[in-house]
């Protein structure tokens, strides 16, 4: 075989072993990534476990805001405090007279003086007349009842003094639990009244933290139960972290056949809430061929 027949057989030969391997399938590569029977939901997003909106019980002037915005606060810690002084002088009066025992003393003692006065003009053998001794026997009933009058007119003032000591209590607004101070109404000096709608302070816990799933199917939903946990996770992580169900709403929604069920994410770095997060559905909630269903997607 001459040398350019030999030249022309193997430039055919790498032509052809060429195309052969353009025939053959390109396999993809292989990335790191959830399995492929996962199905995230990443339509969730957190919320605090608590919201309180807190508002004045009376209209007044408010005196302190011990407190700032984004601040920690603690069950019980005062949060706002409006100007009590003419209230407080109201109490101490109240008080006083309840604790205050001079005006029973002088009642009973005045009973005593008029009862001896009685049953000396009684006793006087023919001294008095009828009519003067029937109006002495009067007086030791009025003075008698003059001492009932004062013991009503403590007990009432007693009731008075609890009454003002309930009215300062409650113009202190205090925090009813562990949280965070999200916003505040009022500064100080301003006026404020018992505005439901415009409240004078907002406190939320976001530790732990809510989130509402909606997409679940009612079908899916009845393979869960109060207590279990799923996995989430915030995006851009790559550790899941456990959720526990506290809540299996027991009203679906007819339309659509969603059930909303609530998880509890511990949240100890006190996380701002409304944040998206991913849930991860449970192999046993999804389809009969493995697949998710459209809600779950």
């Amino acid at each position: 075989m001459s040398s350019s027949v030999r030249l022309a057989v193997v430039v055919l030969a790498i032509a052809g072993a060429g195309w052969i391997s353009g025939l053959a399938p390109r396999l993809p590569a292989v990335a790191a990534a959830e399995p492929t029977d996962s199905v995230i939901i990443d339509t969730c997003f957190t919320a605090p476990s608590a919201e309180h909106k807190i508002s004045f019980n009376y209209p007044g002037i408010v005196k302190q805001v011990p407190i700032k915005e984004g601040e920690m606060v603690k069950a019980g810690q005062v949060l706002l405090r409006q100007d009590d002084q003419v209230e407080r002088h109201e109490y101490e009066k109240a008080r006083l007279e309840a604790e205050s025992t001079a005006r029973l003393d002088a009642a009973k003692a005045d009973y005593e003086v008029k009862k001896k006065v009685f049953e000396r003009k009684k006793n006087a053998g023919g001294g008095f007349t009828v009519a003067e001794i029937e109006e002495a026997e009067l007086d030791v009933v009025f003075r008698e009842n003059q001492i009932k009058v004062a013991e009503v007119d403590r007990q009432s003032a007693g009731i008075e003094a609890n009454k003002q000591a309930a009215r300062l209590e409650r113009m202190e607004l205090r925090s009813p639990i562990d949280g965070i101070v999200r916003k505040i109404g009022f500064k100080e000096g301003e006026f404020a009244e018992p505005d439901r709608e415009k409240p004078a302070v907002i406190i939320v816990r976001n530790d732990p933290a809510w989130i509402d799933v909606k997409e679940l199917k009612t079908w899916q939903v009845a393979k869960l139960k109060v207590g279990d946990m799923m996995d989430v996770r915030y995006p851009g992580e790559q550790t899941w972290r456990q959720a526990k169900i506290v809540l299996i709403d027991p009203v679906a929604l007819p339309a659509t056949e969603n059930q909303l069920v609530r998880l509890e994410l511990p949240n100890p770095e006190n996380r701002a809430t409304g944040l998206r997060i991913q849930v991860k559905v449970p192999p046993q909630l999804l389809g009969p061929a493995g697949e998710p269903t459209a809600a779950s997607r």
